[in-house]
């Protein structure tokens, strides 16, 4: 917050600043806003607080590099994922359109936080689009992943995170929005693998860089579920009596 404000101060002052921060504050006015994410949303994690945290890959910075993620369950389901969506501030940085890549993350959850093994970004880069949200407030950075096996038929307990891939030098910085909603599952978690920011090399709660600890990010999951094999044979049977049916009517 404290380092955000003192950002400003030198960049008015033609001072260029050293690096990326940790967190972002903005109690104005997208605080509590809610996301009116798009139908066909299987899980949607959303109201922003107003806080927001680092979550990007600075190709320029590394050891700053910092990738979160959050928790999310099928609840008994099976999914196909076709589309992940992570919201950012917007105009902090200057992303505008030309943040196209960013890594996408999948852990199974066994626990309070991911496994310290686990590698921000263990999907790969896949191709983002960026699209204006929370009234013109927020970046929505989403990613096609129709075509991404790991997230088709998914049953169970997850971490997913979404980290855009933003120089610092060309596209400043953004920061991953936080819900002001009572945290779900096991919240958010962050790791910066180069230990730059000082808060320690694996995994943490992200909220807790914000001042809100156990805060969730904000996220959508889209796509559809799997009908289970009852649901299927009970619409396989529908469809060949509807058949019957039809067959009848013709003879």
């Amino acid at each position: 917050m404290y380092k955000l404000a003192l950002m400003a101060v030198l960049a008015s002052a033609g001072v260029a600043f050293a690096g990326p921060v940790q967190s972002h504050h903005a109690a104005g006015s997208h605080a509590w806003m809610p996301l009116n994410p798009a139908r066909g949303v299987l899980w949607d994690q959303s109201i922003a607080s107003g806080n927001a945290t680092v979550d990007q890959n600075f190709p320029d910075f590394p050891d700053y590099s910092s990738g979160m993620v959050d928790d999310f369950s099928t609840v008994a389901q099976a999914w196909n994922i076709t589309k992940v969506t992570t919201y950012y501030t917007r105009g902090v940085g200057n992303w505008s359109d030309g943040v196209a890549q960013a890594e996408l993350s999948l852990f199974s959850k066994v626990g309070s936080i991911p496994g310290e093994p686990d590698l921000v970004g263990n999907l790969g880069l896949v191709d983002v689009s960026l699209a204006s949200s929370l009234d013109g407030q927020a970046w929505a950075v989403t990613a096609d992943t129709s075509s991404i096996a790991a997230l088709q038929n998914i049953s169970g307990e997850f971490w997913i995170g979404l980290t855009p891939v933003a120089a610092f030098g060309s596209f400043g910085q953004e920061f991953h929005l936080l819900s002001a909603l009572p945290t779900v599952g096991g919240g958010s978690a962050i790791r910066n693998a180069g230990g730059a920011f000082g808060f320690g090399t694996g995994w943490t709660d992200a909220g807790s860089l914000d001042l809100q600890p156990g805060a969730d990010m904000l996220f959508t999951l889209e796509g559809q579920i799997v009908p289970g094999p009852g649901a299927a044979a009970f619409l396989a049977g529908c469809l060949a009596s509807l058949g019957g049916r039809r067959r009848k009517r013709l003879n």
